[in-house]
C-alpha cells in the first residue's frame, strides 16, 4: 500500500457485490439522512472532508481526515444517530479501502465498472449530486475538489474511448428491456408509480417505445401531474387509486423513495383476483415499494432490481471485452493522481523550491559574471544566492508552518500554490 503523509483517505462501502438487497435497504440513506451524516462528521471536526454516495446498489462514505480521528468510530456514530439498527448491517457488510486503493475504487465507480449494470451512466449524475450535497454542507475542501474532478475526468475518458457503455446502461433500461420482452408496449396500459428523477427517466423511455397508455401516480397529485404534463398522451392519478389500476394495467412500475411498501398483498389481493390475464409489476425502489408476498398472488409476475440480475449479466457479458481497456485507463489516471500527490509533499516542495531558485540565481550570475572583474565575480554569485534565499524565505516558512501543524487539505493547497508560483513546469524547463 502506498501512503502519502498529505492524505488520509478512506472509503466505507456496502455494495451489491457482497451485501444482499435486504442489507442494502437497511443502510440506504435518503437525502435528509445523507445531509445528517455530513453535518455530524463536520460537527465532530470541521477539517474533515466527506462525501456520501447512496444509490440502489451501494452506500459509500468517503473521508479525508486528520490523525486525531478514528474514522470507523466516527462513521458508526453518525449512522447510529440516524438509526441504531443500521450498525449491525453496516458492521457485517461494510468493505474498507484506503489511500491509493480508495482513489482507484472511486475512479472505478465513476467509470461504471462497479455498477451492477456495467458501464451505466446514471452513476455519474449520482456522484455529481453527492458532490453538490457535500459542497452545500461544507464538507468539501481543496483535496476532495481535486479528487472528485479527477473522477469525473476518468469517467469521461472511459466512456469516450471504450464501448463499456454500449447497450442498456442502467437498471432503468434493463427494466425497459424486460418489459419489452413480455408485453407489446404499443398496446400496453402502463402505470408509473413515482415522479422522481428515476421515474421520469422510465417514463421517457416508455414513450420512446410508443407505449399505448401511460398513467403517473405519486404521493402528491401535483408532482404526478407535473411529470405527466412533460409527457405525450400521459395522465396523472392520486396514489390511493393504485389498487384500482391493478384491474386493467398490463405493467406497473414502482420507483419512489418511500421508506415502507406502497403496495401490499392485502391491498392488491382483491383487485388482482378479478384479473383474467397476467400483470407485470416491476419494483425499482430501494427500500422496496412492493411487498414480496404480492409476487405470490395469482396472475402476478413481480420483478425487483435483484431479479433483473440476469438482464444485467447479459449486458455485462456483451461489454466484458472492454473491461480491461477501461481498467488500464483507470490505472493511468490513478498513477497520475498519485504522482500529483507525491509532488505536493511539503518537504519535497521545499527542496524543489530551494534547488530551482538557487540554480536560477547561479545561472543568471554566470550569465553576467563576464561584466565584472575577477575579484567581484565571487561577490556577484554570493549576492545572487543571498537575494534568492531572501525572496524564497517567506514561501518556505509558509510551507514549513503548514506542513508541521496544518491540515491535510491546507498542505496540499499550499504546496500546489507555491509550485504554481515559483516552480517551472516540464514544458518551461524544455524551453530554457
Amino acid at each position: 500500500m502506498i501512503y502519502w503523509p498529505l492524505m488520509r483517505l478512506i472509503c466505507f462501502s456496502v455494495n451489491f457485490h457482497t451485501a444482499p438487497l435486504e442489507a442494502r435497504e437497511t443502510v440506504c440513506l435518503d437525502d435528509s439522512q445523507q445531509r445528517a451524516v455530513l453535518n455530524h462528521l463536520k460537527s465532530t471536526d470541521n477539517t474533515i472532508e466527506a462525501i456520501v454516495l447512496c444509490t440502489c446498489n451501494r452506500t459509500e462514505i468517503y473521508l479525508n481526515y486528520p490523525d486525531s480521528i478514528n474514522p470507523q468510530i466516527l462513521v458508526e456514530r453518525a449512522l447510529f444517530d440516524i438509526a441504531p439498527a443500521m450498525l449491525i448491517v453496516w458492521r457485517q457488510y461494510c468493505q474498507v479501502s484506503e489511500d491509493i486503493a480508495a482513489v482507484e475504487h472511486l475512479f472505478c465507480v465513476a467509470a461504471g465498472l462497479e455498477s451492477q449494470m456495467l458501464g451505466e451512466n446514471q452513476i455519474v449524475r449520482q456522484l455529481k449530486d453527492a458532490y453538490s450535497l457535500s459542497v452545500d454542507c461544507g464538507t468539501i475542501r481543496f483535496f476532495f475538489h481535486k479528487l472528485l474532478h479527477a473522477a469525473f475526468r476518468v469517467s469521461k475518458a472511459v466512456r469516450q474511448t471504450t464501448k463499456v457503455t454500449s447497450g442498456a446502461v442502467s437498471l432503468t433500461l434493463a427494466a425497459i428491456e424486460a418489459i419489452r420482452e413480455k408485453v407489446n408496449l404499443s398496446e400496453a396500459n402502463v402505470l408509473m408509480v413515482g415522479a422522481g428523477e428515476n421515474a421520469a427517466l422510465v417514463a421517457k423511455y416508455l414513450q420512446k417505445e410508443n407505449v399505448a397508455k401511460l398513467t403517473v401516480a405519486s404521493r402528491t397529485f401535483q408532482s404526478a401531474k407535473a411529470l405527466a404534463d412533460q409527457l405525450k398522451n400521459a395522465c396523472a392519478t392520486p396514489l390511493k387509486q393504485i389498487p384500482e389500476f391493478l384491474l386493467d394495467a398490463d405493467v406497473v412500475i414502482f420507483s419512489t423513495a418511500s421508506p415502507t411498501p406502497i403496495l401490499t398483498a392485502s391491498q392488491a389481493g382483491y383487485y388482482l383476483s378479478q384479473r383474467k390475464k397476467q400483470i407485470l409489476i416491476i419494483d425499482l425502489a430501494v427500500p422496496r415499494d412492493v411487498e414480496p408476498q404480492v409476487g405470490k398472488l395469482t396472475n402476478v409476475e413481480l420483478m425487483n432490481i435483484e431479479q433483473l440480475s440476469e438482464q444485467v449479466e447479459r449486458n455485462r457479458a456483451a461489454r466484458a471485452v472492454w473491461i480491461e481497456p477501461a481498467r488500464k485507463i483507470i490505472a493511468q489516471h490513478t498513477a497520475q493522481f498519485a504522482k500529483w500527490l507525491d509532488s505536493l509533499d511539503t518537504a519535497v516542495a521545499i527542496t524543489q523550491l530551494t534547488d530551482e531558485i538557487l540554480s536560477e540565481a547561479q545561472r543568471y550570475a554566470g550569465r553576467y559574471r563576464r561584466y565584472f572583474a575577477k575579484k567581484d565575480q565571487q561577490r556577484l554569485e554570493q549576492f545572487a544566492r543571498g537575494l534568492a534565499r531572501k525572496l524564497i524565505h517567506r514561501p518556505i516558512q509558509y510551507l514549513k508552518e503548514t506542513g508541521a501543524g496544518g491540515l491535510d487539505a491546507d498542505k496540499v493547497q499550499a504546496a500546489q500554490l507555491v509550485g504554481k508560483l515559483f516552480l517551472s513546469s516540464a514544458d518551461e524547463k524544455e524551453k530554457q
